[in-house]
């Protein structure tokens, strides 16, 4: 979700794939992306969660689209904007 709001993968400067791996899971998260709305912010922030059974599941991600009003098409066109 993070890559769709910023339009590039995540740590993509990083070269050293094991240290990423510790980084990540010490917690180092991308920064958020000016302009992106909280909400959906929020949400994938949540499915960053270190705990798998914290993290919500595809359907309450769907249902978060759906109730910010975020179909196929916005996200399609999000991406290709920040391409």
């Amino acid at each position: 979700m993070w890559e769709i709001s910023s339009g590039y993968p995540p740590f993509k400067d990083s070269d050293d794939k094991v240290s990423l791996g510790f980084t990540i899971n010490n917690g180092t998260r991308e920064i958020t992306i000016p302009g992106t709305p909280i909400e959906y912010e929020n949400l994938y922030k949540n499915c960053w969660n270190k705990e798998p059974g914290q993290r919500p599941v595809i359907y309450e991600i769907l249902n978060e689209f759906k109730r910010m009003n975020i179909g196929i098409e916005s996200i399609k066109g999000i991406y290709l904007h920040n391409s």
